[in-house]
């Protein structure tokens, strides 16, 4: 799930580093425990500036679903208008830019066929199949909170969108893992399920339409063929 255990050698590396007594209080300690895959020994590591690795907040991304290797999509520009997922055609519906906010430590996704709105969870709902839709952002410019997602990086080079309207329990994925044209996006509990992978392709401005991002375009490669 993108997250990973610390693992100490006083035990013989068979201890975690975990929260105790798996408690989410404010302050409460950190010791070493039996490693048996509990989430409280599992950590998300992030930039000091909480930012997601391999992501540019204010690139444009295309985002391709790893179950069904279509598109994320906005058929339209209007509030309330139901993301979907569709084969690629490169138009501004498929295209998402990534905003990071410094203050909130999270992500915003701004369709690019309507740069005014944001990717949202609907009714800022924390259930289940609630629908994911663009709407409006706030009058201030900024985002409401159902406008709010984590990403996380999977070992696959694809990530997860969680949803802060479910308190990030929750990831935006292709209902009922369909790999059907037009198909409907939801947020669903995230389970690691591939319909709730996507891969975040830079939209070039190029000749090369799409770039996807799965390993880290500041090293040096050979090209063997």
């Amino acid at each position: 799930n993108g997250s990973y255990r610390i693992l100490s050698y006083a035990s013989n590396y068979t201890k975690a580093v975990v929260v105790k007594n798996a408690s989410t209080a404010e302050n409460w300690p950190i010791v070493q425990y039996t490693d048996n895959g509990s989430t409280n020994g599992h950590w998300y590591f992030e930039t000091s500036s909480g930012e997601t690795a391999g992501i540019s907040s204010g690139q444009v991304y295309y985002l391709r679903n790893a179950n069904s290797g279509k598109y994320l999509n906005a058929p339209g520009s209007a509030n309330g208008t139901d993301l979907t997922q569709s084969s690629f055609n490169g138009g501004q519906g498929q295209q998402f830019k990534v905003q990071f906010n410094s203050s909130t430590r999270d992500y915003s996704l701004i369709p690019m066929c309507a740069t005014g709105s944001a990717v949202e969870i609907t009714s800022q709902s924390s259930e289940n199949d609630a629908v994911v839709q663009i709407w409006a952002k706030a009058s201030s410019g900024g985002v409401m909170n159902s406008q709010r997602f984590r990403i996380v990086q999977n070992a696959n080079g694809s990530y997860r969108l969680q949803s802060y309207a479910s308190n990030y329990t929750k990831a935006v994925v292709v209902k009922n893992g369909s790999t059907a044209e037009g198909w409907g996006i939801v947020q669903y509990t995230d389970n690691g399920s591939t319909n709730g992978h996507w891969y975040f392709e830079r939209v070039e401005t190029g000749t090369c339409s799409r770039a996807v991002i799965s390993i880290p375009y500041s090293d040096t490669y050979h090209l063997a063929v």
